[in-house]
């Protein structure tokens, strides 16, 4: 992992959080994601060894992702709506 290479071994817990405090400040969605990605990978690199930390990193993109995008993919207008209705004829029964 470069994070390793680039900050000495006894400047990676102050690095670490540095990014985190930057990340609080960063308008751009995806210098955010960045900036999270960064961090948590180097935080895990400290506990995993680096390649368990970057494929579980990616793991967890990919899943976020997914579950967004089922979640913004749902019509919900279409689902409440629909849900009101066939509450709406059981209650005429």
């Amino acid at each position: 992992m470069v994070f390793i290479y680039l900050v000495p071994a006894e400047y990676q817990p102050i690095a670490i959080l540095l990014f985190g405090y930057i990340y609080m400040f960063a308008k751009d969605y995806e210098m955010q994601i960045m900036l999270i990605t960064v961090n948590a990978l180097a935080t895990a690199a400290l506990l995993f060894d680096p390649k368990t930390a970057i494929v579980g990193r990616i793991a967890l993109i990919v899943i976020g992702f997914a579950i967004a995008f089922a979640v913004n993919g749902i019509p919900w207008s279409k689902l409440t709506s629909a849900l009101s209705q066939a509450s709406s004829h059981q209650g005429q029964r």
